[in-house]
């Protein structure tokens, strides 16, 4: 899990911050109570560097002391996912790329299917 955390703090602090301000996607709506969709504006290059360096607060703790383990794992990487899909796309679409459309439908996916805040 380690060398997981240290290879996503050199792929997001090596890569730069994404630049596209566009929405890729719909916004997902919540399906009900306990349901809380993260919307696409959190997946920024901050938000991305803050996860990593929360991950690895929460590595170097205690798992006896960290209750709630399963569901702060969840909510940071899935930020940092997020953050990288985006990138991938806003890089694709700089070189004009014919896969831009397929990597939006499956960060679109990604949204409605796994971007959401565990608790």
């Amino acid at each position: 899990m380690t060398t997981r955390i240290l290879m996503l703090t050199a792929l997001i602090f090596l890569s730069g911050e994404v630049m596209s301000g566009d929405t890729i996607c719909v916004p997902v709506k919540s399906s009900g109570e306990g349901n809380w969709p993260i919307p696409e504006s959190q997946f920024t290059f901050e938000n991305a560097k803050e996860a990593v360096r929360k991950l690895e607060l929460l590595i170097n703790q205690s798992m006896l002391e960290a209750d709630d383990f399963m569901s702060k794992n969840h909510n940071l990487t899935v930020i940092i996912d997020g953050y990288l899909r985006k990138k991938h796309i806003a890089e694709l679409e700089a070189i004009n790329s014919k896969n831009t459309e397929r990597f939006k439908k499956y960060f679109c996916e990604f949204l409605k299917d796994e971007a959401y805040i565990s608790h």
